[in-house]
């Protein structure tokens, strides 16, 4: 993992991971993040197998606070193999299975989606060429996955009643 990543977007509690290996696309979704708490509990990997020792505690990640995150963000610029195999992954593995995982992609086509939604994506966002809607989706699903939307119980994160907002 590049230096630039861990010291932008790198914690050790993670609500939302982000896997996306373009640098301005994390920085775009950052920075649409009103809530500085939850940009700060959001991680950038780069890749699938970081992703993946994310989730599963192991290399650079195997001191985090242990927990799966609220939501998995499969960026735009993760490549439709990538990012199928990836969720595919997510999918065939008992502990992980439960993670929301969310796509999004630059134009998505009838097949992408349709076979995004049989691998067990629970949301698709069709990006957008101009900055500032990509950001506000970005800001939405911000809202939506890493407060509005009670996780599976291993996530980690603020006690029920704090996300709830009781």
């Amino acid at each position: 993992m590049s230096a630039a990543l861990v010291a932008t977007a790198m914690s050790a509690l993670a609500r939302i991971l982000f896997v996306d290996d373009t640098p301005a696309e994390w920085q775009l979704a950052l920075a649409s993040l009103a809530d500085g708490a939850l940009m700060e509990q959001t991680t950038v990997v780069k890749d699938k197998d970081e992703a993946l020792d994310f989730l599963h505690e192991r290399g650079s990640f195997r001191r985090r606070v242990s927990g799966l995150p609220a939501v998995v963000v499969l960026g735009p610029n993760v490549r439709r193999p990538t990012a199928m195999s990836l969720l595919k992954d997510i999918r065939s593995d008992a502990t992980l299975r439960r993670v929301p995982v969310v796509m999004i992609a630059t134009a998505p086509d009838e097949e992408t989606v349709r076979s995004a939604y049989e691998q067990g994506v629970n949301s698709l966002i069709r990006t957008h060429d101009d900055v500032q809607i990509r950001a506000e989706r970005y800001a939405a699903l911000a809202l939506f996955w890493g407060w509005a939307n009670e996780p599976p119980p291993e996530s980690v994160g603020q006690p029920k009643s704090q996300r709830l907002g009781q």
